[in-house]
Protein backbone atom coordinates (compact mmCIF):
# COMPACT_ATOMS: atom_id res chain seq x y z
CA UNK A 1 0.00 0.00 0.00
CA UNK A 2 1.29 3.25 -0.93
CA UNK A 3 -1.24 5.53 0.96
CA UNK A 4 -0.49 6.53 4.45
CA UNK A 5 -3.13 8.13 6.33
CA UNK A 6 -1.90 11.90 7.92
CA UNK A 7 -3.25 14.95 9.08
CA UNK A 8 -0.64 16.45 6.87
CA UNK A 9 -1.79 17.48 3.37
CA UNK A 10 1.35 14.90 1.96
CA UNK A 11 -1.60 11.65 2.03
CA UNK A 12 1.10 9.51 -0.11
CA UNK A 13 4.57 8.63 -0.35
CA UNK A 14 6.54 10.35 -3.28
CA UNK A 15 5.79 9.06 -6.65
CA UNK A 16 9.06 10.11 -8.40
CA UNK A 17 13.04 11.09 -6.68
CA UNK A 18 15.98 11.45 -8.15
CA UNK A 19 19.28 9.52 -6.38
CA UNK A 20 22.06 11.17 -6.93
CA UNK A 21 24.96 8.15 -7.69
CA UNK A 22 27.70 10.65 -7.34
CA UNK A 23 28.05 14.74 -7.78
CA UNK A 24 31.71 14.33 -9.61
CA UNK A 25 31.86 14.38 -13.25
CA UNK A 26 33.84 13.85 -16.15
CA UNK A 27 33.06 16.71 -18.12
CA UNK A 28 33.34 20.59 -17.68
CA UNK A 29 30.71 21.45 -19.60
CA UNK A 30 30.29 25.66 -20.31
CA UNK A 31 26.91 25.78 -18.57
CA UNK A 32 27.18 23.66 -15.87
CA UNK A 33 27.22 24.75 -11.85
CA UNK A 34 29.99 22.55 -11.29
CA UNK A 35 32.03 25.15 -12.73
CA UNK A 36 31.05 28.26 -10.37
CA UNK A 37 29.64 26.08 -7.11
CA UNK A 38 32.99 25.26 -4.56
CA UNK A 39 30.34 22.92 -2.74
CA UNK A 40 30.78 20.70 -5.88
CA UNK A 41 34.10 21.04 -6.49
CA UNK A 42 36.56 18.67 -4.81
CA UNK A 43 36.88 19.29 -1.54
CA UNK A 44 33.54 20.95 -1.38
CA UNK A 45 30.71 19.64 1.48
CA UNK A 46 28.30 18.03 -1.88
CA UNK A 47 31.29 16.46 -3.42
CA UNK A 48 31.25 12.71 -3.55
CA UNK A 49 29.91 9.33 -4.48
CA UNK A 50 27.14 8.26 -2.75
CA UNK A 51 27.99 6.33 0.45
CA UNK A 52 26.20 3.16 0.57
CA UNK A 53 24.80 3.74 3.76
CA UNK A 54 22.86 6.09 2.44
CA UNK A 55 21.63 3.91 -0.20
CA UNK A 56 20.75 1.33 2.37
CA UNK A 57 18.66 3.81 4.04
CA UNK A 58 16.56 4.72 1.06
CA UNK A 59 16.35 1.23 -0.09
CA UNK A 60 13.72 -0.20 2.06
CA UNK A 61 11.17 2.70 1.10
CA UNK A 62 12.03 2.56 -2.80
CA UNK A 63 9.18 -0.37 -3.18
CA UNK A 64 6.95 2.84 -2.37
CA UNK A 65 8.13 4.80 -5.40
CA UNK A 66 7.01 4.67 -8.91
CA UNK A 67 9.89 6.28 -10.89
CA UNK A 68 13.45 6.42 -9.48
CA UNK A 69 16.02 8.18 -11.81
CA UNK A 70 19.79 8.08 -10.87
CA UNK A 71 21.43 11.58 -11.95
CA UNK A 72 22.32 15.08 -10.04
CA UNK A 73 24.77 17.29 -10.21
CA UNK A 74 27.55 14.36 -11.72
CA UNK A 75 27.90 11.72 -13.83
CA UNK A 76 26.86 8.54 -12.48
CA UNK A 77 28.46 6.07 -14.08
CA UNK A 78 31.61 7.25 -12.71
CA UNK A 79 30.63 6.04 -9.42
CA UNK A 80 31.98 2.33 -9.18
CA UNK A 81 28.62 1.16 -7.29
CA UNK A 82 27.28 2.44 -10.25
CA UNK A 83 25.49 -1.05 -11.88
CA UNK A 84 25.01 -2.68 -8.42
CA UNK A 85 22.38 0.17 -7.44
CA UNK A 86 20.93 0.19 -11.01
CA UNK A 87 20.06 -3.74 -10.55
CA UNK A 88 19.03 -3.39 -6.89
CA UNK A 89 16.77 0.08 -8.02
CA UNK A 90 15.23 -2.13 -10.89
CA UNK A 91 14.02 -5.06 -8.71
CA UNK A 92 12.01 -3.01 -6.38
CA UNK A 93 10.43 0.58 -8.97
CA UNK A 94 8.90 0.25 -11.52
CA UNK A 95 9.99 2.63 -13.90
CA UNK A 96 14.44 4.13 -13.67
CA UNK A 97 16.12 6.33 -15.59
CA UNK A 98 19.35 7.76 -16.04
CA UNK A 99 20.59 11.05 -17.26
CA UNK A 100 24.00 10.93 -18.79
CA UNK A 101 26.41 12.34 -21.01
CA UNK A 102 26.90 8.69 -21.80
CA UNK A 103 30.81 9.03 -22.59
CA UNK A 104 31.27 6.09 -19.96
CA UNK A 105 29.57 3.27 -21.59
CA UNK A 106 31.03 0.66 -22.19
CA UNK A 107 30.12 -3.13 -22.84
CA UNK A 108 29.31 -4.00 -19.95
CA UNK A 109 27.53 -1.02 -18.64
CA UNK A 110 25.49 -0.93 -22.04
CA UNK A 111 24.52 -4.70 -21.93
CA UNK A 112 23.60 -4.43 -18.21
CA UNK A 113 21.38 -1.26 -19.22
CA UNK A 114 19.69 -3.68 -21.45
CA UNK A 115 19.42 -6.51 -19.45
CA UNK A 116 17.85 -5.23 -16.60
CA UNK A 117 15.48 -3.23 -18.39
CA UNK A 118 16.66 -0.39 -17.41
CA UNK A 119 13.37 2.48 -18.44
CA UNK A 120 14.87 5.43 -19.56
CA UNK A 121 18.62 6.71 -21.16
CA UNK A 122 18.41 10.65 -21.46
CA UNK A 123 21.61 11.37 -23.12
CA UNK A 124 23.06 15.07 -22.62
CA UNK A 125 24.14 16.52 -25.94
CA UNK A 126 24.26 19.82 -26.76
CA UNK A 127 25.44 20.08 -30.73
CA UNK A 128 25.33 18.11 -33.39
CA UNK A 129 28.55 19.25 -34.83
CA UNK A 130 32.17 17.82 -33.57
CA UNK A 131 33.68 21.07 -33.31
CA UNK A 132 31.01 22.63 -31.00
CA UNK A 133 30.03 19.76 -28.96
CA UNK A 134 34.15 19.55 -27.92
CA UNK A 135 33.86 22.98 -27.18
CA UNK A 136 30.37 22.81 -24.60
CA UNK A 137 31.56 19.47 -23.57
CA UNK A 138 35.00 19.78 -22.31
CA UNK A 139 36.94 17.32 -22.90
CA UNK A 140 34.34 15.21 -24.49
CA UNK A 141 34.22 14.19 -27.93
CA UNK A 142 31.00 13.25 -29.71
CA UNK A 143 32.29 10.31 -31.93
CA UNK A 144 32.83 8.88 -28.44
CA UNK A 145 29.08 9.75 -27.28
CA UNK A 146 27.83 8.10 -30.99
CA UNK A 147 29.87 5.01 -30.22
CA UNK A 148 28.01 4.40 -27.00
CA UNK A 149 24.95 4.91 -28.47
CA UNK A 150 24.92 2.62 -31.48
CA UNK A 151 26.40 -0.35 -28.04
CA UNK A 152 23.20 0.60 -26.14
CA UNK A 153 20.59 -0.13 -29.53
CA UNK A 154 23.25 -3.35 -30.67
CA UNK A 155 22.72 -4.87 -27.31
CA UNK A 156 18.81 -3.83 -27.75
CA UNK A 157 18.87 -5.45 -30.71
CA UNK A 158 20.51 -9.06 -29.32
CA UNK A 159 18.03 -8.60 -26.15
CA UNK A 160 14.87 -7.72 -29.07
CA UNK A 161 14.22 -5.02 -26.10
CA UNK A 162 13.10 -1.95 -26.82
CA UNK A 163 14.20 -0.44 -23.56
CA UNK A 164 15.71 1.77 -22.33
CA UNK A 165 14.22 4.37 -24.19
CA UNK A 166 16.38 6.60 -25.56
CA UNK A 167 15.97 10.10 -25.47
CA UNK A 168 18.29 13.08 -25.97
CA UNK A 169 18.36 16.38 -23.56
CA UNK A 170 19.89 19.48 -24.86
CA UNK A 171 20.42 23.12 -22.71
CA UNK A 172 19.56 25.89 -25.95
CA UNK A 173 21.98 29.06 -25.37
CA UNK A 174 22.92 31.54 -28.15
CA UNK A 175 25.53 29.94 -29.16
CA UNK A 176 24.31 26.49 -29.54
CA UNK A 177 20.24 26.78 -30.95
CA UNK A 178 21.15 26.61 -34.40
CA UNK A 179 22.00 23.12 -33.74
CA UNK A 180 18.36 21.67 -33.08
CA UNK A 181 17.33 20.66 -36.58
CA UNK A 182 20.77 18.85 -36.42
CA UNK A 183 20.07 17.07 -33.14
CA UNK A 184 16.52 16.19 -34.31
CA UNK A 185 17.79 14.09 -37.39
CA UNK A 186 21.13 13.04 -35.71
CA UNK A 187 18.23 11.27 -33.11
CA UNK A 188 16.17 9.85 -35.97
CA UNK A 189 19.46 7.81 -37.58
CA UNK A 190 19.92 6.70 -33.63
CA UNK A 191 16.51 5.44 -32.62
CA UNK A 192 16.42 8.60 -30.25
CA UNK A 193 12.47 9.53 -29.61
CA UNK A 194 12.37 12.40 -27.57
CA UNK A 195 14.29 15.42 -27.59
CA UNK A 196 14.32 17.93 -24.79
CA UNK A 197 15.13 21.24 -24.60
CA UNK A 198 16.28 22.80 -21.28
CA UNK A 199 16.56 26.55 -20.57
CA UNK A 200 19.88 27.90 -19.42
CA UNK A 201 20.58 28.70 -16.17
CA UNK A 202 22.80 32.03 -16.01
CA UNK A 203 26.09 32.08 -14.48
CA UNK A 204 29.32 34.30 -14.99
CA UNK A 205 31.11 32.02 -17.97
CA UNK A 206 27.80 31.90 -20.02
CA UNK A 207 26.60 34.90 -19.10
CA UNK A 208 24.05 36.49 -21.63
CA UNK A 209 23.64 32.78 -23.38
CA UNK A 210 20.43 32.29 -22.48
CA UNK A 211 17.72 32.28 -25.23
CA UNK A 212 15.76 34.92 -23.25
CA UNK A 213 17.48 37.59 -24.38
CA UNK A 214 17.30 36.83 -27.99
CA UNK A 215 13.10 35.92 -28.55
CA UNK A 216 14.08 36.61 -32.42
CA UNK A 217 16.49 33.24 -32.41
CA UNK A 218 13.71 31.34 -31.08
CA UNK A 219 11.05 32.60 -33.62
CA UNK A 220 13.88 31.75 -36.11
CA UNK A 221 14.87 28.37 -35.03
CA UNK A 222 11.89 26.84 -32.98
CA UNK A 223 9.25 26.74 -35.59
CA UNK A 224 11.33 24.43 -38.36
CA UNK A 225 12.72 22.11 -35.47
CA UNK A 226 8.45 21.79 -34.16
CA UNK A 227 7.99 20.68 -38.20
CA UNK A 228 10.93 18.53 -38.54
CA UNK A 229 10.23 16.64 -35.30
CA UNK A 230 6.25 15.90 -36.36
CA UNK A 231 7.99 14.82 -39.74
CA UNK A 232 10.30 12.69 -38.27
CA UNK A 233 8.00 11.43 -35.65
CA UNK A 234 10.34 12.58 -32.59
CA UNK A 235 8.96 14.67 -29.45
CA UNK A 236 9.91 17.33 -29.13
CA UNK A 237 9.81 18.81 -25.67
CA UNK A 238 9.97 23.08 -25.34
CA UNK A 239 10.08 24.92 -22.48
CA UNK A 240 6.95 26.93 -21.46
CA UNK A 241 9.11 30.46 -21.49
CA UNK A 242 10.05 29.82 -25.53
CA UNK A 243 6.58 28.80 -26.17
CA UNK A 244 5.17 32.16 -24.45
CA UNK A 245 7.47 33.70 -26.99
CA UNK A 246 6.35 31.87 -30.03
CA UNK A 247 2.50 32.35 -28.68
CA UNK A 248 3.48 36.35 -28.88
CA UNK A 249 3.76 35.68 -32.66
CA UNK A 250 1.23 33.59 -33.62
CA UNK A 251 -1.72 34.05 -30.71
CA UNK A 252 -1.45 30.32 -29.21
CA UNK A 253 -0.73 29.44 -26.14
CA UNK A 254 0.24 26.18 -26.72
CA UNK A 255 1.16 24.36 -29.57
CA UNK A 256 -0.12 20.52 -29.56
CA UNK A 257 2.13 17.53 -29.17
CA UNK A 258 4.93 19.99 -27.72
CA UNK A 259 5.10 19.78 -23.82
CA UNK A 260 5.09 23.01 -22.37
CA UNK A 261 4.68 21.70 -18.52
CA UNK A 262 1.44 23.09 -17.82
CA UNK A 263 -1.28 20.16 -17.02
CA UNK A 264 -4.71 22.82 -17.16
CA UNK A 265 -4.07 25.93 -19.55
CA UNK A 266 -7.49 27.71 -18.22
CA UNK A 267 -6.16 30.60 -15.95
CA UNK A 268 -8.19 33.11 -13.77
CA UNK A 269 -6.69 36.46 -13.73
CA UNK A 270 -8.16 37.03 -10.54
CA UNK A 271 -6.18 34.30 -8.70
CA UNK A 272 -2.92 34.75 -7.06
CA UNK A 273 -0.60 33.39 -9.52
CA UNK A 274 2.21 30.77 -8.41
CA UNK A 275 4.28 27.84 -10.04
CA UNK A 276 2.73 25.17 -11.30
CA UNK A 277 4.31 22.75 -9.45
CA UNK A 278 3.33 19.76 -7.43
CA UNK A 279 7.12 18.82 -5.90
CA UNK A 280 6.98 19.18 -2.83
CA UNK A 281 4.03 16.53 -3.11
CA UNK A 282 5.36 13.85 -5.33
CA UNK A 283 9.00 14.57 -5.83
CA UNK A 284 12.25 14.66 -3.52
CA UNK A 285 15.98 14.74 -4.13
CA UNK A 286 18.45 12.67 -2.76
CA UNK A 287 21.60 14.21 -2.52
CA UNK A 288 24.97 11.68 -2.58
CA UNK A 289 25.26 13.44 0.86
CA UNK A 290 22.43 12.16 2.40
CA UNK A 291 21.15 15.22 2.23
CA UNK A 292 17.26 15.48 1.02
CA UNK A 293 16.30 18.35 -0.80
CA UNK A 294 12.30 18.91 -2.08
CA UNK A 295 13.88 20.03 -5.75
CA UNK A 296 16.12 20.80 -7.56
CA UNK A 297 16.19 24.64 -7.46
CA UNK A 298 15.54 24.62 -3.13
CA UNK A 299 18.83 24.21 -1.58
CA UNK A 300 17.31 23.51 2.18
CA UNK A 301 18.64 20.35 3.54
CA UNK A 302 14.65 18.87 4.60
CA UNK A 303 16.87 16.61 6.62
CA UNK A 304 19.91 13.54 6.72
CA UNK A 305 19.79 10.49 6.07
CA UNK A 306 22.37 9.32 7.99
CA UNK A 307 20.92 10.22 11.08
CA UNK A 308 16.94 10.02 10.08
CA UNK A 309 14.47 7.66 8.01
CA UNK A 310 13.17 8.63 5.25
CA UNK A 311 9.68 8.12 6.65
CA UNK A 312 10.26 11.15 9.36
CA UNK A 313 11.95 13.35 6.60
CA UNK A 314 9.24 12.97 4.28
CA UNK A 315 6.54 13.45 6.82
CA UNK A 316 7.92 15.46 8.83
CA UNK A 317 7.80 19.32 10.01
CA UNK A 318 10.36 20.82 7.52
CA UNK A 319 7.99 19.66 4.51
CA UNK A 320 4.69 20.19 6.24
CA UNK A 321 5.85 23.39 6.64
CA UNK A 322 7.26 24.16 3.08
CA UNK A 323 3.47 22.31 1.31
CA UNK A 324 1.75 25.14 3.93
CA UNK A 325 3.91 27.89 2.25
CA UNK A 326 3.15 27.14 -0.89
CA UNK A 327 -0.53 26.81 -0.90
CA UNK A 328 -0.57 30.17 1.15
CA UNK A 329 1.08 31.71 -1.38
CA UNK A 330 4.42 32.61 0.62
CA UNK A 331 6.75 30.03 -1.14
CA UNK A 332 10.43 30.04 -0.45
CA UNK A 333 12.15 33.08 -2.78
CA UNK A 334 13.61 30.07 -5.13
CA UNK A 335 10.39 29.16 -6.27
CA UNK A 336 9.42 33.23 -7.52
CA UNK A 337 12.85 32.83 -9.67
CA UNK A 338 12.31 29.30 -10.83
CA UNK A 339 12.75 28.35 -14.17
CA UNK A 340 11.72 24.81 -14.63
CA UNK A 341 7.84 25.82 -13.83
CA UNK A 342 5.37 28.06 -15.47
CA UNK A 343 3.02 30.04 -13.83
CA UNK A 344 -0.81 29.27 -12.69
CA UNK A 345 -3.30 30.19 -10.66
CA UNK A 346 -3.44 29.43 -6.91
CA UNK A 347 -6.88 27.89 -7.03
CA UNK A 348 -5.72 25.85 -10.04
CA UNK A 349 -2.81 24.52 -8.42
CA UNK A 350 -4.57 23.28 -4.83
CA UNK A 351 -7.22 21.52 -7.75
CA UNK A 352 -4.61 19.73 -9.12
CA UNK A 353 -3.55 18.75 -5.42
CA UNK A 354 -7.06 17.89 -4.89
CA UNK A 355 -7.23 15.80 -7.94
CA UNK A 356 -4.07 14.12 -7.50
CA UNK A 357 -5.11 12.74 -3.88
CA UNK A 358 -8.73 11.67 -5.40
CA UNK A 359 -6.94 9.25 -8.45
CA UNK A 360 -4.06 8.32 -6.21
CA UNK A 361 -6.67 7.56 -3.11
CA UNK A 362 -9.04 5.87 -6.01
CA UNK A 363 -6.48 3.68 -8.36
CA UNK A 364 -3.04 4.02 -6.11
CA UNK A 365 -0.13 4.29 -8.14
CA UNK A 366 -1.46 3.20 -11.54
CA UNK A 367 -3.42 6.52 -10.98
CA UNK A 368 -0.05 8.57 -10.97
CA UNK A 369 0.60 6.80 -13.92
CA UNK A 370 -2.82 7.47 -15.78
CA UNK A 371 -2.00 10.80 -14.85
CA UNK A 372 0.77 11.13 -16.66
CA UNK A 373 -0.47 9.31 -19.79
CA UNK A 374 -3.47 11.63 -20.21
CA UNK A 375 -1.14 14.84 -20.01
CA UNK A 376 0.99 13.20 -22.54
CA UNK A 377 -1.96 12.67 -24.65
CA UNK A 378 -3.18 15.66 -24.80
CA UNK A 379 0.53 17.14 -25.10
CA UNK A 380 1.06 18.73 -21.13
CA UNK A 381 4.04 17.77 -19.34
CA UNK A 382 6.68 14.90 -19.88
Amino acid sequence: MRWRKTTDSAKFWPSYLILEATSRCNLRCKMCAINEDPRLQKGGEWYGDMDMRVFKNIEPYLSNIFRVDINGHGEALLNRAFLQILEDVKKRVPFVGLTSNALLINEEVGETMVRCRMNELIISIHSAESGLYNEISRPGKLETLLENIETINRYKRKYNSDLPVLKFQFVGMRKNVSQLEGLLKLAAGMNVSELTVLPLAEYSAVRGESLGHYPELVRQYFPPAIRLAERLGIRLNIPHVYMNILAETDGSSVTRGHSTGILFEKRSPRNVMVRDCLDPWIFCFVMQSGRIRPCCVIEENMGSLFNQTFEDIWFGEKYKTLRARILSNDPPKECTTCINRPMTSLANLRLKLMALGLVRRSFGMRGFILLRTIAKFLGYGG
